[in-house]
């Protein structure tokens, strides 16, 4: 890897942060680890998530622990059959340059805040973000990658952080549209979530009152100043050249999964083995390392690459899903050394 082997001094802040950070989710979230490293990971990158499983296993709560645990701003919107792009961006420009010398104080601030719509946050929440039609998911697409709003001949530009989490039940499909290719390719980690063993569901169980009361404590552990030079000190510090090998193992399992033809429609772009190369590097991050190994890499491919492709309705060799196929791509690709010619 390219970068200063040197360990810089906020390099071990921003460690700390993070194991207080996952201290402070754990405090609420039973297990499901996998979900709060993707949290973590995807602060780390800049990035957003994607939670999916079936309802009542925490999707939602784990979005909402986040937020409190962060000093930023945050909003929520359940998504609906009936929502138009309009509802979540600015709609339009109701106070006009040529009034604005007529409308003052408090009148202006009030005009001002109708228009900006929910996604002009720090971290948005989008739950049950496949029962809105394509139309909206295009909107928010729009939002996810540029970080910006156009309305007219105007852009708006989002504040760094910026981060959206999506939620979804993977067992309902009455009333709902399906994530749109496009937008699930903006996605930088998709979790899935299942039901708990038995002792976590017992600990679940006697925790729900509390929860539901908001009756746990949880300390804000980054403000917004942090997070932005934490995404930076990370920008800085894990670098890869395109032949570097783990550059090369990321994409080789991307790619991997790619030529599955007999189950898969479309396999993960570019963009999905990029996130699976970073995600790897955030994973070691949280755990404190510089160094990141192949091991970070195979940890992060089902979550970099669950949500970047599709699987034909009508395989021709049986049913697999999208976890076994990343598995078996994971076990058909050569761990690159460091020395080879």
């Amino acid at each position: 890897m390219e970068r200063n082997r040197g360990r810089p001094e906020r390099f071990d802040f921003f460690v700390d942060k993070l194991r207080q950070a996952k201290a402070e989710m754990q405090k609420v979230i039973v297990g499901q680890e996998e979900m709060v490293n993707c949290y973590l990971a995807a602060l780390i990158i800049g990035g957003h998530i994607w939670s999916e499983g079936p309802p009542g296993v925490g999707k939602t709560l784990g979005a909402r622990t986040f937020a409190k645990i962060l000093d930023i701003e945050f909003k929520a919107i359940q998504f609906t059959p009936d929502l138009l792009p309009t509802d979540i961006k600015i709609a339009v420009d109701l106070l006009s340059e040529s009034d604005s010398g007529d409308v003052q104080g408090e009148a202006a601030f009030l005009l001002k805040k109708v228009i900006r719509g929910v996604v002009f946050t720090n971290f948005l929440l989008v739950d049950e973000a496949n029962r809105a039609p394509q139309k909206v998911q295009a909107a928010l697409l729009e939002v996810m990658q540029e970080r910006e709003v156009k309305t007219g001949a105007k852009t708006h530009k989002l504040d760094r952080p910026y981060m959206v989490a999506l939620t979804s039940n993977f067992i309902e499909h009455e009333g709902t549209y399906g994530i749109s290719e496009a937008l699930a390719d903006r996605v930088t980690l998709k979790t899935r979530l299942d039901y708990p063993s038995f002792e976590e569901e017992c600990r679940v169980a006697a925790m729900r009152k509390d929860i539901e009361a908001d009756r746990i404590n949880l300390k804000k552990v980054f403000t917004k100043e942090e997070i932005v030079e934490m995404q930076d000190l990370f920008d800085s510090l894990y670098r890869y050249a395109p032949n570097h090998p783990l550059t090369e193992y990321a994409v080789g399992i991307a790619r991997a999964v790619r030529v599955q033809k007999d189950f898969v429609t479309y396999g993960p772009t570019p963009r999905g083995s990029a996130d699976l190369l970073v995600s790897a590097s955030a994973l070691a991050m949280i755990e404190g390392t510089l160094e990141v190994s192949p091991d970070h890499v195979k940890k992060m491919a089902l979550s970099a690459l669950r949500g970047t492709f599709n699987l034909k309705a009508d395989p021709e060799h049986g049913g697999k899903d999208h976890d076994q196929i990343i598995t078996e791509a994971i076990e058909s690709v050569k761990v690159f050394s460091e020395k080879r010619s």
